[in-house]
């Protein structure tokens, strides 16, 4: 068994107490051959790293000791101490300007341009009222303390109709386009737009139209609702003529909500391109659940679409 003298320097000595051992357990990680606390293994700023630079253990050249292990913990608690400080100086800049401060930013130097901004104090009123609200806003000043990049314009964001769809190539279906909607029919290249409903078109809606050279078709018809009220079959097929000819399209179909009338509409075009009758009728329940009507299905399956009369040089590439 060795000697305590010619121990390692890594072995605990029995003269070592608990204390001291805990220490050197829990501030020096292990080391293998010789190291250097660098800028690499700290990860700290590089003002810091110098002062870190000059510590340097040789464990083959010096002994391991628990004076040398103090040191390296005083001084990393020294670092952590400046790190946690220039950290919170950041965030107290932050509060104050109002963005982030970026990690080369020279702190010291924005804090004087901001000490240099005056600010409004509490009025009387407001301290009558109880409503000390402290400082207020920074007034506007000449110049901006940290350069700051202008965001890109964003995007222009493009809202289809309610219930919006394609039907065919060059003919779509939706519900009543709102104001909001328009960017997306001049994106779209909508041309005609077809209204199934008696009511005036909005003022707004036909200055728009106007400006983007679209063309208005009107077949005012109302719902079909028992028991009296039906969709004039000779009005739908006027309107599909308008809708087979290529000269109006692109093309937009829609009512209120784009549900029945143009369901309507839709399911007699369906008949006139052959569709089966099973398929037209589930593509009118899907647009028009949950208030799928009885006498619109009743409509589309006893439709003629024998009598729909278009110009055939015109007529679309799906017919």
């Amino acid at each position: 068994m060795a000697k305590p003298e010619e121990r390692s320097s890594f072995a605990f000595s029995s003269s070592f107490d608990r204390s001291s051992s805990f220490i050197m357990l829990a501030s020096s990680p292990p080391r293998f051959g010789k190291r250097s606390i660098s800028e690499s293994s700290l990860q700290g700023p590089s003002s810091l790293t110098p002062r870190f630079a000059e510590f340097e253990l040789d464990i083959d050249s010096e002994p391991r000791s628990v004076e040398n292990d103090l040191a390296y913990a005083r001084r990393a608690a020294k670092w952590e101490e400046e790190r946690m400080a220039r950290h919170q100086e950041k965030l107290q800049v932050k509060r104050q300007v109002g963005f982030d401060i970026k990690d080369n930013t020279d702190t010291s130097s924005l804090t004087q341009e901001l000490a240099a901004i005056p600010f409004d104090q509490p009025t009387e009123n407001t301290k009558e009222n109880g409503k000390d609200e402290g400082l207020s806003q920074p007034k506007a000043a000449t110049e901006v303390p940290v350069a700051i990049k202008p965001h890109d314009s964003e995007p222009q964001i493009f809202i289809p109709p309610e219930n919006f769809a394609m039907v065919s190539k060059g003919v779509y279906r939706s519900g009543f386009p709102k104001r909001k909607n328009f960017p997306f029919l001049k994106k779209v290249g909508i041309k005609s737009i077809v209204y199934m409903c008696p009511e005036d078109y909005p003022q707004a809606s036909l200055d728009f139209m106007e400006k983007e050279g679209m063309k208005l078709l009107q077949f005012g018809v109302s719902g079909n609702k028992e028991p009296f009220v039906d969709i004039p079959e000779d009005v739908i097929c006027i309107a599909l003529a308008e809708i087979c000819d290529v000269r109006n399209h692109p093309l937009l179909i829609h009512c209120n909500k784009g549900k029945h009338r143009t369901g309507c509409v839709v399911g007699t075009l369906r008949k006139v391109q052959q569709w089966g009758l099973t398929s037209i009728l589930d593509e009118y329940r899907r647009f028009a659940h949950p208030k799928a009507r009885f006498m619109d299905q009743q409509f589309i399956e006893l439709f003629k679409h024998k009598n729909v009369k278009y110009d055939k040089r015109y007529k679309p590439s799906w017919l």
